[in-house]
């Protein structure tokens, strides 16, 4: 009996994704436009949008930055999801959540009107506030759009580029195109890193524009590539039954992936953790509020829930929740050899990574805007607003994804190193 064998149980039928995408993308086309709509009413109903948002842009934009990774290296683990990388953060996923940030764009540029969660695109804000106007030379509704739009199209480009090499060397096995991949990776990932540290102090940060962190864009930036990895393993482990995964999935490829899941983990508790021993060692106010913002001592109401102990739930409980959720308890499940050795063990636990990141999201967007910061993180009816957006944006998502999936084979077909591994196994 093959390694393989003790763990991965095949069967003749084959993956396709394409049938989520219809269903998936009319119920999230009709929940985005409504929860757009809800969104330009007031800053509380954008933050439900936002948050939507940014978690699926992030988990986009983490894949983005894990094909780059995959093309610099050429790692052996990330070839069976290369092609969701590819589908999931690809130049037309992408593009699409660019134009699903307009609403935040339209209430930044009409932000006079007080609509906006961006407190510093209203010139009445600014001016009563020095600091912001010496900000101002970059957190303006300008300078947001244009680099929002640059973002997203160097994004695309590149993800366009490798996509279509990797596909044209499918077809030519031309090996000459992976080492033009392998350079051109190695140049975007810099790049790609930069951007996102500017793009994530735009979208998240600035937010509470009177707070700053040097680390927030390496910790959100890993948050959005764990999360990234987590939903590929999920779906490679639930089907690596099924055609063509069951024709690389072993315990050694299970035990790679769950490795690199306890290596992201690592260096997510290491940013967040530096970052609140920066801020705790500083002791300075305009760094301290965000931490105050998020712990137990916030002063929160009864949200809508009309319950004081549903309304008294405090952000630092919740927080607590996150750190575990997102820290303690996959770090030590992935120590675990028996966790990344079978599918069952290391589908479950990248399930739990991803729905804790979901928390991590929420906490970074609802704290920055002052009146969810109040409502506590049971906020009654305007988390059925926070769930509209998010299923309605990820619907949209799922949709691309799927849809991206059918435009080349799953596996791809130049690289056939884990299957020549499988084949000569003991």
């Amino acid at each position: 009996m093959t390694e393989t064998q003790t763990s991965i149980h095949t069967d003749g039928t084959r993956v396709d994704f394409t049938k989520l995408g219809p269903a998936a993308g009319l119920l999230g086309i009709v929940l985005t436009i409504v929860s757009a709509i809800h969104a330009m009413q007031s800053p509380t109903n954008a933050s439900s949008y936002l948050f939507g948002w940014i978690f699926w842009a992030g988990i986009a934009i983490g894949m983005l930055g894990l094909t780059l990774l995959h093309h610099t290296v050429r790692s052996t683990w990330m070839v069976p999801i290369m092609r969701l990388l590819e589908a999931g953060g690809g130049h037309v996923t992408l593009l699409i959540m660019m134009v699903l940030f307009l609403p935040m764009v339209i209430g930044v540029l009409q932000g006079q009107n007080g609509l906006s969660p961006y407190v510093w695109a209203d010139p009445a804000v600014v001016k009563a506030s020095k600091m912001l106007q010496h900000k101002a030379l970059y957190l303006n509704p300008t300078g947001f759009t244009v680099r929002w739009v640059l973002y997203f199209a160097l994004g695309a480009a590149t993800a366009l580029y490798m996509r279509n090499s990797t596909r044209k060397q499918d077809a030519t096995k031309n090996f000459r195109l992976e080492a033009i991949r392998s350079s051109v990776g190695a140049l975007a990932l810099p790049f790609f890193v930069l951007s996102l540290t500017f793009a994530v102090t735009d979208w998240g940060m600035s937010l509470t524009p009177t707070w700053y962190s040097t680390m927030y864009g390496a910790w959100t930036m890993i948050g959005c590539v764990l999360a990234a990895l987590a939903f590929c393993t999920y779906v490679v482990c639930t089907l690596g039954h099924r055609a063509p995964y069951n024709e690389v999935m072993s315990p050694k490829l299970t035990k790679d992936l769950g490795n690199m899941l306890f290596v992201f983990t690592m260096l997510w508790g290491y940013t967040a953790l530096s970052q609140f021993l920066i801020i705790w060692n500083g002791n300075l106010p305009e760094t301290t509020t965000y931490m105050v913002a998020r712990s137990s001592s916030a002063k929160i109401g009864m949200g809508n829930t009309g319950n004081p102990v549903m309304g008294q739930l405090n952000w630092g409980l919740f927080g607590f929740i996150i750190v575990l959720g997102q820290f303690f308890i996959p770090f030590f499940t992935l120590l675990s050899p028996r966790t990344k050795r079978f599918t069952i063990n290391l589908k479950k636990i990248a399930l739990a990574i991803f729905i804790a990141h979901i928390l991590d999201v929420y906490m970074l967007i609802m704290p920055s805007v002052s009146t969810r910061a109040k409502m506590g993180p049971i906020a009654g009816i305007d988390m059925l607003w926070d769930a509209l957006a998010f299923f309605g944006i990820g619907g949209i998502w799922l949709a691309s994804f799927a849809y991206q999936t059918k435009r080349a084979s799953l596996l791809p077909e130049y690289d056939n190193r884990l299957q020549e591994a499988l084949a000569h196994a003991h």
